[in-house]
């Protein structure tokens, strides 16, 4: 049996400064609907590999080819948002180059419960939908681009929960 090497994709992430984020995680996800939902057997079996950027900010992992999104997580006390790079296409190795984290905001909202009161400790989780989805047919799993998380966070005692967001649309 001959096992062939997966591509390699790599990058280097630095934060707004301009200085290497070391600790970021470096998440890949399946670009399509139809790639997250639809495994086969083998793929059900493997997760893809994870990868931590080093001290100079350089990541580098190895994925089967085709078409990836990639979340950029950088650590919790960074105060900076989550980044997706979207429609990465690994027919071969790729380099993504520099990739530079924006300025993150916080963002403050309260939760109530069904009676209008602040509900505490509620888990919460901000998503985006990729715009190119309003193109795609109904139930066109090919075409339609999985949600992608942004931010998450829990509320406090007195229902008010804290997001970082990025400082401005992307």
């Amino acid at each position: 049996i001959e096992l062939l090497l997966r591509s390699q994709l790599s990058g280097r992430v630095l934060d707004p400064d301009g200085k290497p984020l070391h600790s970021l995680m470096v998440v890949p996800a399946a670009a399509t609907l139809a790639g997250a939902l639809g495994p086969t057997a083998l793929v059900a079996a493997t997760t893809p590999q994870q990868a931590t950027a080093g001290t100079d900010g350089s990541f580098s992992l190895r994925l089967d080819q085709g078409v990836w999104d990639v979340g950029l997580i950088p650590p919790a006390d960074s105060m900076l948002p989550r980044l997706w790079l979207t429609e990465l296409d690994l027919g071969a190795d790729l380099d993504v180059g520099t990739v530079v984290i924006p300025r993150g905001v916080m963002v403050h909202g309260v939760v109530h419960d069904p009676t209008g009161a602040p509900l505490a400790h509620a888990n919460v989780r901000l998503y985006t939908v990729a715009s190119g989805n309003s193109a795609c047919s109904p139930g066109d799993d090919q075409c339609l681009a999985p949600p992608r998380l942004r931010a998450e966070g829990s509320s406090g005692s007195d229902g008010i929960v804290a997001l970082i967001l990025p400082s401005s649309p992307e």
